[in-house]
């Protein structure tokens, strides 16, 4: 710039050669005699004044000097306000280009790095007008200008993630988002991929990360182990080992506990009713199949009957709850003083339920009859004049009218042979029971993780949602049982049913009954099992 734009607001008008000249001298002299020069310039980002550093040619660094007043006279237009050219003895010499990859240095290198020109050439001057951002920014006036002492050690903060896994995610995008590098993921991935199917994240899972939280210039951290819980009873772990990452598959240990759940109903409606005494709904799904020959659950029950049952509840180690059995007892009481009991025995290998006094009440093998978790039938098998198209025509199902996302269950063991659009039953999921009984859901908002063809399903199993999709009037399900290609009265007892217990079975069923009868006594509730359970009193 010109004249008016010198650094440090030092005049260069009216000061003769003689006296730039006896200033030099002066420097030469206190250096001579061991001292730093009266006005040594120094890099714009050594310590605090008086403070002392070592450099790599290990120099002492002298105190900061007091700079002048800085000049009031402002810098011409188009002048650069933040760095001047560096001033060399050789007015014919073109100063050297700013450094481009100062972006390199943080914050953090300015705070704790100890820096001195140690190679500046011979009557180098640093512009002082030089902010710390304009530092960071264009970096030093010449090279060498600036010399770390040490780099800095970085610091590390372990830092634990849980990642709930939403529709359409996949591992890599969840673990870029995290910031973790891509190929820290592809080899995460591939270690997770040879014991889990990575196509088989579900919304709603959770994973674990761990991240070792290095303060890096890049924003990155590594990554140290991931696991999650593909079902209940299995936990996968990927750990960083040397240069790559190992995966390993245990078994979760849990207590199994009998919990007592009891209560009058105080709507009519099963499912909102055992969900007011904090019974999940898969577990109302298997109380009703133990009870379903006995008590007819397709119609809303009467206000005052009461509900009974005893199941497994399991807890992990830290008291957790982490998930329900199977239902061991099942009493509906009404008011007419009558109770329906089943209690479920195993016998020659299979689990049955059978009424107190031994006998086979068929709810193993058959299908259940309302296998959803609320509502009550708005329309039955039969002809009928449809609702949409005005017309009489045979109804090959019974219709079951419930709030839109009222759970769905499997109505017995067996194989997903179709789960997606079916014309006018629109969602639509068929599930073939052997080589006999198929049954079909219809109208469905939304199908359970998990449902594809070729996907094994448990009595009880939730399967689906009730929705109003296809040709359809309003929310409801639509159930239908087939047998051998014919459609057949979801209704009617359509399994013949098995035998009673033999006399030695029943002798160790009655010691069952009896044991089961102990912890209704008892009567531990969820609440208190699940207090027990964080204390290690299970």
């Amino acid at each position: 710039g010109g004249p008016e734009s010198s650094p440090q607001g030092l005049s260069t008008q009216g000061s003769s050669a003689q006296e730039n000249q006896g200033q030099e001298d002066q420097g030469q002299e206190n250096q001579d005699q061991g001292q730093a020069p009266a006005q040594q310039t120094l890099a714009p980002d050594v310590a605090q004044d008086g403070a002392r550093a070592t450099t790599e040619n290990s120099l002492p660094i002298p105190a900061r000097p007091v700079l002048p007043e800085r000049s009031k006279q402002p810098a011409p237009e188009g002048a650069d306000a933040t760095i001047a050219a560096t001033q060399l003895p050789q007015a014919s010499q073109a100063s050297p280009p700013i450094r481009q990859n100062a972006g390199n240095l943080n914050d953090l290198d300015f705070e704790l790095a100890l820096l001195t020109p140690t190679d500046a050439p011979a009557g180098a001057s640093v512009n002082r007008e030089l902010d710390l951002v304009s530092r960071a920014t264009l970096g030093p006036p010449y090279p060498g200008a600036w010399t770390h002492s040490a780099e800095p050690a970085l610091k590390t903060f372990p830092l634990v993630v849980f990642i709930e896994v939403a529709a359409g995610d996949t591992l890599s995008y969840l673990f870029q988002r995290e910031g973790i590098s891509i190929v820290e993921t592809q080899k995460a991935g591939h270690a997770l991929g040879e014991v889990f199917n990575l196509g088989a994240l579900r919304p709603g899972q959770v994973i674990e990360v761990e991240l070792d939280g290095a303060v890096e210039r890049f924003g990155r951290n590594r990554l140290q182990r991931v696991s999650l819980s593909p079902t209940t009873l299995e936990l996968i772990e990927v750990v960083a080992k040397d240069d790559g990452f190992v995966s390993k598959v245990s078994r979760i240990a849990l207590t199994r506990v009998l919990v007592h759940a009891s209560g009058a109903l105080a709507t009519g409606a099963l499912y909102t009713d055992g969900k007011a005494m904090d019974i999940d709904g898969s577990t109302i799904a298997n109380y009703v199949n133990a009870l379903d020959a006995q008590v007819d659950f397709s119609q809303i029950q009467s206000v005052g009957d009461g509900i009974e049952m005893i199941y497994e509840a399991y807890f992990d180690d830290d008291g957790h709850l982490v998930d329900a059995g199977d239902v061991l007892y099942a009493a509906y009481h009404d008011q007419n003083g009558k109770t329906h009991e089943a209690f479920l025995f195993e016998s020659n290998g299979k689990a049955a339920y059978f009424t107190r006094d031994a006998r086979f009440t068929g709810q193993t093998n058959t299908l259940m009859r309302k296998p959803l978790g609320g509502g009550s039938i708005s329309s039955k098998f039969g002809m009928r004049t449809h609702p949409v198209y005005g017309d009489r025509r045979m109804h090959n199902g019974v219709d079951y009218g419930a709030s839109c996302g009222t759970p769905i269950y499997a109505a017995g063991d067996g194989v997903v042979s179709f789960a997606g659009w079916k014309g006018g039953y629109g969602r639509f999921i068929a599930v073939k029971h052997g080589s006999t009984y198929t049954t079909h859901y219809a109208h469905m908002r939304s199908f359970a993780n998990g449902m594809r063809p070729g996907a094994r399903v448990r009595k009880g199993q939730l399967i689906g949602r009730v929705g109003t999709t296809g040709v359809s009037t309003g929310c409801h399900l639509h159930y239908e049982v087939v047998k051998n290609g014919q459609h057949i009265n979801p209704l009617s007892d359509h399994i013949p049913r098995g035998s009673d217990l033999g006399r030695a079975a029943k002798t160790r069923f009655l010691g069952f009954v009896s044991q089961l009868d102990s912890e209704r006594e008892r009567g531990v509730t969820l609440t208190q099992a699940h207090a027990r359970a964080r204390v290690g009193l299970l």
